[in-house]
């Protein structure tokens, strides 16, 4: 992916041409690992070398678990995510030309496990966890340009772990869940967001799941 950095310090990757970067594919893998020591080691961030077919280490964040990741064209940002059993708030942008992560402004809600996307320069951060048990319906959007959050309309309800996608400037989470009793609380449906008009649609699907991401 490759590409100049936004607040990491000029510029866009759109001048750069064929021979002034390497194409890369990023593996960036937040989710908890039973034989990993996370309160050391970082979270597991790789990217393949497309040239040479080999894989190499991306220099990564602080150990987070259950982070969000998404993309757009040649930028990827992270935000969110368990660090030493404490909720985190920020976001992070990676950028390919000088190969580090660049902080963000913070969200205003620390969360794990939320839908996280972005779409027409804007982040948009949806639900998640703060607990273990404190599921949240609260949504953010973070304008790329000016650098300032927004809140946008909440969830019908709180939920986490769901797939989340852009189609046609509309935002979806699929599946995810709503809570944990005795086990896990399935949403069994398909979330909306209209942009234009700041609106949440609910789809009833006749199943629940839950999504386990590996961006």
């Amino acid at each position: 992916a490759p590409g100049l950095p936004g607040p990491c310090g000029g510029g866009q990757s759109k001048g750069l041409r064929r021979g002034m970067y390497k194409p890369y594919i990023a593996c960036v893998d937040t989710q908890l690992c039973e034989f990993q020591s996370l309160e050391a080691d970082e979270a597991h961030m790789a990217c393949y070398n497309v040239s040479a077919e080999l894989w190499e280490r991306l220099p990564g964040l602080q150990s987070l678990t259950h982070a969000s990741c998404t993309s757009a064209g040649d930028t990827i940002y992270v935000s969110g995510g368990v660090y030493r059993s404490s909720y985190s708030s920020a976001v992070h942008e990676f950028s390919s030309f000088r190969s580090q992560w660049c902080p963000l402004p913070p969200m205003a809600v620390a969360r794990a496990a939320h839908g996280f996307l972005c779409h027409n320069q804007k982040l948009y951060v949806l639900g998640g966890w703060r607990k273990y048990h404190s599921f949240l319906n609260s949504t953010e959007s973070l304008d790329l340009a000016t650098g300032k959050w927004t809140a946008i309309a909440r969830l019908p309800f709180p939920l986490s772990h769901s797939a989340s996608s852009v189609f046609r400037d509309k935002l979806y989470l699929l599946g995810g869940a709503r809570d944990i009793t005795s086990g896990w609380l399935f949403h069994r449906g398909i979330l909306i967001y209209t942009i234009s008009s700041d609106e949440w649609t609910q789809v009833p699907l006749s199943t629940g799941f839950l999504m386990i991401k590996n961006d």
